[in-house]
């Protein structure tokens, strides 16, 4: 009858809690020592983190377990925090395991700093793979630090690596838990990553993440200014470069860009003024001056376009784009010879890019020079029969040689082909002209002015 009785009394008043305690905090340790020979560090440190106020008289010896698993899982950091809480517990046995632990957590440390610091001053030299190799080397040591998951990123992107600084950045948000500001300057690199790939959807979700941490943090401004720009947004573009220069009036590459979006918008007096701001801060920014002489261009100042243009081909001999574009201007200037001498200079540098050299033919053209340009709008309809342009020049070319017949037998072709240009009329009743048909040419010229286009000009390749 008294065992039953305290059968009972057990049963009514539960198990008394230090014993409970000294049982769980026993089986825990077990649990913890099963998962750490399977090799599930990461599983054995979320339980103790989970179950740690259960351990009882075993919570000293518990968190010496968990700083050696964070050591082992590269948590320098939660692993001091650990053995520090460690020696806080009543009755704690194991400080010369604990002082062991600790003196491992320097060394790492001190290693990780050196590789770091490596890692820094090979980007400074420049020296992208090395670099990347340091910072390789430091998260053998200690993967919880914020610089070591920035100094790969910023490696695999001065190597044109954007998809893996994508994983770099990526990853060093999950792994780290990083300050705000940390983590708004990861969201900020992350979103230049997805804008080098012109994935400009990514780009304003990873922007909208930075600017909900910090809504001042002016450079992720910029990039979702970029964002609108490659997605052909130029008025919104315009807005967020005109917002970030209210704070922030001499940016370069902010006042630069905005030059860029007039430009797009043929707001080209306003492309003008932002790319000369620009050449006030730096006079040898090329891209500027290439900017703004093709804002002058299109804005009819072909004087001054000229001047950029020539400045910028000064500083890259014989490009063949500003060959063109220089003759472009020489053309519209009414130099004939120079503009030819441009051309034909793109031409010889590529001689498979057709713009330079249907540009080349029709200032042959232009300036009476039927022969040379008979052989270069031959050569160009070789590649395209049926190009209006091609057959449209060809066909004032023997008009020029007083090929009539040649001409005409062209003209029919062409039409044949595609009737609905416009200057296959135009030229038509040119030749019926020279050959004494006024009927026929009234005819062509009706055809004409019934169908609507731009008409043809010379291809400016900028």
């Amino acid at each position: 009858m008294k065992h039953i009785f305290v059968l009972i009394f057990v049963l009514v008043q539960g198990v008394n809690p230090i014993f409970s305690q000294t049982l769980k905090g026993k089986k825990l340790v077990a649990e913890i020592t099963v998962l750490s020979q399977e090799g599930k560090t990461r599983q054995a440190i979320e339980l103790i983190q989970s179950n740690i106020e259960n351990a009882g008289k075993h919570q000293g010896e518990v968190l010496v377990i968990l700083a050696e698993l964070q050591i082992n899982a590269l948590l320098l950091d939660s692993a001091n925090l650990s053995l520090m809480q460690a020696k806080k517990t009543k009755k704690f046995k194991q400080e010369a395991k604990a002082d062991l632990l600790n003196s491992t957590i320097t060394q790492r440390k001190e290693q990780y700093k050196i590789e770091v610091a490596l890692g820094f001053k090979s980007l400074l030299d420049s020296d992208f793979e090395n670099a990347a190799t340091s910072f390789n080397n430091a998260l053998k040591y200690d993967s919880g630090n914020y610089e070591v998951w920035l100094g790969k990123g910023e490696s695999a992107h001065l190597l044109q690596q954007h998809e893996a600084a994508i994983g770099l950045y990526e990853n060093g948000l999950t792994k780290y838990t990083a300050t705000p500001q940390e983590k708004s300057h990861l969201y900020e690199h992350l979103a230049e990553e997805y804008l080098a790939l012109r994935e400009t959807v990514m780009t304003s979700k990873i922007c909208d993440k930075a600017l909900a941490i910090d809504p001042n943090n002016q450079e992720v401004i910029f990039l979702n200014g970029m964002a609108r720009y490659y997605e052909r947004d130029f008025v919104t573009a315009i807005g967020v470069f005109s917002n970030y220069l209210t704070n922030n009036p001499d940016r370069e590459d902010v006042l630069y860009n905005r030059g860029l979006s007039y430009l797009e918008l043929r707001q080209y007096n306003l492309a003008v003024l932002d790319f000369s701001r620009v050449l006030e801060l730096d006079d040898n920014n090329v891209d500027a001056l290439l900017g703004r002489g093709k804002a002058y261009y299109y804005f009819k100042q072909y004087e001054n376009a000229k001047k950029d243009l020539t400045k910028v081909a000064n500083t890259q001999k014989d490009v063949p784009y500003l060959l063109n574009a220089l003759g472009v201007v020489e053309v519209s200037l009414g130099n004939l010879t120079e503009a030819a001498n441009h051309f034909s200079k793109a031409h010889q540098k590529e001689v498979a890019n057709y713009t330079y050299t249907y540009n080349l033919g029709k200032t042959y053209l232009m300036n009476n020079q039927f022969e040379e340009a008979l052989v270069i709008f031959e050569e160009l309809r070789k590649t395209k029969p049926n190009n209006p342009v091609y057959n449209v020049s060809l066909c004032y070319t023997l008009i020029g040689l007083e090929k009539y017949r040649e001409a005409e037998a062209l003209f029919n072709q062409s039409i044949e082909a595609n009737p609905f240009v416009k200057e296959y009329f135009e030229v038509g009743a040119e030749i019926s002209r020279k050959m004494g048909d006024k009927p026929m040419a009234k005819t062509r010229m009706e055809e004409y002015a019934k169908i609507h286009s731009e008409g043809m000009s010379f291809q400016v390749l900028f």
